[in-house]
């Protein structure tokens, strides 16, 4: 009887127990993310759409690549990057693609000063009649007909553009035209000048749109993007957190590089009160934007001037160490809008206990719960989709079974196959084991398509270093184990000119350094992009990559200047005194590239005219030739020496005065010696007459004519005009007079 009753009591037991517990499936709410390269990554569909703010702030703003390092290190990942002036060009570039380790070289190494400075193009850009042609002119005036091209900014930013032109060609994923489907979703914030509101740019060219929100006013002419007129985006958006909030951010992280107001002491001059007057309603605007911000950033950059463009390494410090200092808010911040997002934390579960086969899911887990007695439903599933090998798994699941004691929770998944072998197919070009050994971390290891987009982008990342912009990743296949890596070293299958209304298009062709069928290396873009800015025909060159039908494009899209100039010269010495010069110069006629210039100068005493046509290259070849047709006049004064009883004086008076005038003709030829100078062989007629004007001890005139030939080599290699930093200039002639040539002296 005992023993049936033990029995029973048992089975009742046990019965309880089963009828007690109560088992559960969580809902992850796991969806896709799209990857570049065609990839896709689990994402809960709880998890916040995180958006970072980056400001303008000129140099400041380099300090938001050590927030971006930061970020990175402590594995905070965001969604999308909104960026203005100095923070869409960081942005930008991140999102393309870009280590940080090549940024931090990039950015600080970069030419900031020239970029920003009066003139377009270094004087070592040109050929030598250029050189000479701007030397002579202190001022010289664009023409559209007979109105005068005013310019709105000291610099054109044509150097600027052609600098992110080609950091945007030489990114791993340079041919992508929509900005979302970058590395990370990017913006980029200007203003349009006309209407005064924000305009985000989203698609197209990476380099305009880094450009255009950069294009700080009157240092760099506002952009052209097709019928709009853009500016600087910090005159509407400096710190742009209320632009990425109105796209749709539910958690906003705010970088605020900008300058501070100017103390007291820096208001000294016009230039500096003016300053303050714009800075003062932009710093009204970005504390408006700033109260939408979930954390904001401030870069501890003390008193470094946003137009300081040296010692720019401890900036990158500043911007790490004011992110490091905010990790735990911001990690805190995230959770707790993941938790409300979910709102299931009325559910508690006490006394955990993981199964699962994964020991580092396993060990994740349990260092997340350390020193826990208790989680609410919402905290474990966060835990679970932060994990941060979750690519590791093609399916995932968890059941919670509770009872009276303990929860036990069920982690079951299905691993992605292992890649255990990698084959690299179609690279040619870079040693082979280089691309290997940046695929070494895949193997044997579970497909991961985050842990295989970091490769693909290294591959191409060590493509760009050794220069070649072209290289893509066409397809991967993973089967049976192996993962095969398709490398397409492309080549150019065609070239499109656009935009040019004047200019023939094979003078844009000729200035390229490489043509169809040829690899895009990134040197050669960049001898292009210089090329084209130093014929001086051009507002704007962008160079564009699109793949249409299995084809790679590059079209070259150009926006032409007026081809009309004229210049404006003064000399002043104590022989002629005051005299003035023009150029009247038509610098692209017929759109052949070549010149036809009138040009005037002189004073009281002498007077020079003369008309010019000049090719500085002929069709493709470097071949140059000249043809001018010239008349002087100069008065010139006789002297002789005076006694003064010393021979450590001197004394000159005037003796008389007579005046020497000069007309004919010259041709030449020869060849440019690249942009260092030229080799110039020249035939000359001209007539000389002397007339006395003043006790002349000579006949009252005189006359003859010339005709010579002379050979020419000049070099100019000097950096800047009159005082240069370095370079040599060097003339050297050899010059016949001859009277079997029909003069009339020889």
């Amino acid at each position: 009887m005992f023993n049936k009753t033990k029995i029973i009591f048992i089975y009742a037991l046990f019965v309880s127990i089963l009828l007690g517990q109560d088992v559960k499936e969580l809902d992850l709410k796991l969806t896709y993310k799209s990857l570049p390269f065609g990839l896709t990554s689990f994402k809960s569909e709880y998890d916040p759409h995180v958006s970072l703010a980056l400001s303008g702030g000129g140099a400041r703003g380099i300090s938001q690549l050590g927030v971006l390092k930061a970020l990175n290190e402590y594995d905070i990942e965001v969604d999308e990057i909104v960026g203005t002036s100095m923070g869409s060009i960081i942005g930008g570039l991140f999102s393309a693609g870009y280590s940080l380790g090549a940024l931090d070289s990039l950015i600080v190494h970069a030419p900031w000063e020239d970029f920003f400075s009066i003139g377009e193009t270094s004087r070592r850009e040109l050929f030598l009649e250029q050189k000479i042609t701007s030397d002579k002119a202190i001022l010289a005036l664009r023409l559209d007909g007979f109105e005068p091209v005013i310019p709105t900014a000291i610099n054109t930013g044509q150097r600027v553009s052609n600098f992110l032109n080609l950091l945007s060609l030489n990114a791993p994923l340079n041919t992508i035209q929509n900005f979302s489907e970058l590395l990370v979703s990017f913006k980029a914030v200007s203003t349009n000048l006309v209407t005064g509101e924000p305009y985000i740019l989203d698609e197209g060219s990476l380099g305009i749109a880094m450009r255009a929100s950069s294009s700080v006013s009157l240092v760099l002419e506002p952009v052209k993007f097709d019928s709009v007129i853009l500016v600087d985006g910090g005159l509407v958006a400096n710190v742009p957190v209320k632009i990425a909030n109105e796209l749709g951010a539910d958690f906003i992280i705010a970088v605020d590089a900008t300058s501070p107001l100017r103390t007291e002491e820096e208001l000294k001059y016009p230039w500096e009160v003016a300053d303050q007057l714009v800075s003062i309603p932009m710093r009204m605007i970005n504390e408006e934007h700033l109260r939408k911000a979930d954390i904001i950033l401030y870069p501890a950059i003390k008193q470094h001037k946003n137009n300081d463009f040296t010692n720019l390494i401890p900036l990158l410090d500043y911007g790490y160490q004011s992110t490091i200092e905010s990790i735990d808010k911001i990690k805190k911040g995230l959770k707790e809008l993941w938790l409300n997002r979910i709102n299931r934390n009325d559910i508690v579960y006490k006394n955990i206990l993981i199964k699962c086969e994964d020991t580092d899911f396993i060990e994740y887990i349990e260092e997340q719960l350390n020193k826990i007695d208790e989680v609410t439903e919402g905290e474990l599933i966060y835990l679970i989709t932060q994990y941060p090998n979750l690519d590791d798994y093609k399916d995932l699941s968890v059941n919670v079974q509770i009872d009276s004691l303990s929860t036990e929770v069920t982690i079951s998944m299905q691993n992605n196959p292992v890649i255990e072998n990698i084959i690299i197919k179609g690279a040619n070009l870079i040693d082979t084991d280089s691309i290997v050994t940046r695929s070494i971390p895949l193997r044997n290891h579970s497909f991961n398509a985050k842990k295989v987009l970091d490769v693909f982008l290294n591959i191409l990342r060590e493509y760009r270093k050794q220069g070649y912009s072209l290289v893509g990743i066409s397809n991967y296949v993973f089967e049976n184990g192996t993962l095969e890596i398709f490398i397409d070293e492309q080549t150019i299958d065609e070239i499109n000119v656009l935009g040019n209304e004047k200019t023939v298009e094979e003078i844009i062709i000729r200035e390229l350094p490489f043509k169809i069928g040829s690899i895009f290396k990134s040197e050669e873009i960049e001898e292009g992009l210089s090329n084209l800015r130093s014929t001086n025909l051009f507002e704007r060159v962008e160079f564009k990559l699109e793949k249409v039908n299995g084809k790679n494009l590059l079209n070259i899209e150009v926006i032409e200047k007026p081809s009309l100039m004229l210049r404006f010269g003064l000399r002043i010495d104590n022989e002629y005194f005051s005299q003035i010069s023009f150029d009247l110069r038509d610098e692209n006629l017929m759109g052949i590239g070549t010149e036809v210039g009138l040009i005037f100068s002189g004073g009281i005493r002498n007077q020079a005219l003369a008309i010019e046509h000049r090719a500085n290259r002929v069709f493709k070849t470097y071949l140059t030739y000249r043809i001018k047709g010239f008349y002087e006049n100069r008065d010139i004064n006789t002297f002789q020496d005076d006694s003064t009883g010393s021979d450590r004086r001197f004394k000159r008076s005037k003796l008389g005065e007579y005046s020497q005038s000069h007309f004919g003709g010259s041709i030449g030829v020869g060849a440019q010696l690249e942009k260092l100078g030229n080799l110039i062989f020249e035939g000359k007629y001209q007539r000389d007459r002397i007339i006395s004007k003043e006790e002349f001890p000579s006949h009252d005139t005189y006359s003859v004519n010339i005709t010579a030939v002379k050979i020419l080599l000049s070099i100019d290699t000097r950096d800047k005009y009159p005082f240069p930093n370095s370079g040599i200039m060097f003339n050297g002639f050899y010059e016949t007079a001859q009277s079997a040539f029909g003069g009339d002296i020889g």
